[in-house]
């Protein structure tokens, strides 16, 4: 009867003891598979957090980046965008020492110094025909009216004029597409940080790229306006009044020589007169054809009735 108790516990015990297992079992799986998911957690939140960080590098290169701090309210400036062009056309007596005189203004702009350039410089002209000299500057707006004043003084003017195109509505209008780019930009960089799936994290960065190109884009018309419109562009163009005429060195010419430049000139004078009076003989030759065949019947009728006469005379 005491032997009764224990043969009890032992089946209770024979039938726990699998649970048990099986639970201990599961409790190392799942041990065994929270690490594994965490490391795959890890390594997706690593990719995309290098990811966004080469993202901001490559944005923070983009010119204008810096536009975002002064706030989607933030008004465009009032200053005008004007291209200024003018032009202007001088006739010289002395060409080469007004090309001197044109060359020392422009030395005198230092234009290095100034930011602007020469970006036409022609000179151009041979013995018979007329020189001719063209200039394109691009100064500072200040230093227009001042250069223009003096080039006009060089010599003789023909011809000057002033042209002003303005482009501000076409600035203003390709400032605030690349701020409203560079916005999107923005959101999209913030998503990207956030962004915690690989796939997601791929799709943000093709439409960041695609968002950056536009802003590049954009960036680049801007530039070239901005260019356009910071410097005035001039044009000057110097003729020679009469053809030129290259200067003659006298020299000594020995007697032979001047002897066979006489005959060769006499020879050659000769030579034209015979030349002359053939063109003279061929354009009358159609004349003296017509007046012999008007001519012809005339005189044939004429010697008809002086032989008849003669003969009823003898």
């Amino acid at each position: 009867m005491r032997i009764l108790p224990l043969n009890h516990s032992l089946v209770k015990a024979a039938r726990i003891l699998p649970l048990l297992v099986a639970c201990l079992l599961l409790i190392g799986c799942g041990g065994s598979e929270r690490p594994r998911m965490s490391m795959a957690k890890k390594d997706e939140l690593a990719l995309a957090d290098k990811n966004a960080g080469d993202a901001k590098v490559q944005a923070a290169a983009i010119p204008g980046i810096e536009a975002l701090k002064a706030g989607p309210d933030a008004k465009p400036a009032s200053v005008r965008k004007i291209i200024t062009t003018s032009q202007v056309q001088l006739i010289s007596d002395n060409f080469n020492e007004d090309v001197a005189k044109v060359e020392l203004l422009i030395s005198s702009l230092k234009l290095s110094e100034t930011g602007g350039y020469l970006s036409q410089h022609e000179i151009s002209g041979s013995a018979g025909d007329q020189r001719y000299g063209l200039w394109a500057v691009r100064l500072s707006l200040d230093q227009v009216d001042g250069f223009l004043k003096d080039v006009v003084a060089v010599a003789e003017l023909v011809k000057s004029d002033s042209k002003s195109n303005d482009v501000t509505d076409q600035y203003v209008d390709l400032s605030a597409r690349v701020k409203n780019k560079l916005q999107e930009e923005n959101r999209l960089l913030s998503h990207l940080e956030k962004s915690a799936s690989l796939p997601d994290t791929l799709l943000l960065e093709k439409e960041l790229s695609r968002v950056r190109e536009e802003v590049e884009r954009l960036q680049g018309q801007l530039n070239v306006l901005t260019a356009a419109t910071d410097l005035a562009t001039i044009h000057i163009r110097l003729l020679e009044r009469s053809r030129y005429q290259p200067p003659v060195v006298a020299t000594a010419i020995p007697f032979v020589t001047k002897i066979g430049q006489t005959f060769m000139k006499s020879y050659q004078e000769l030579i034209g007169f015979l030349q002359g009076c053939a063109i003279i003989l061929a354009g009358l030759a159609p004349w003296f054809m017509a007046a012999f065949i008007v001519a012809a019947p005339w005189l044939l009728i004429s010697r008809l009735i002086r032989s008849r006469n003669r003969s009823r005379t003898v």
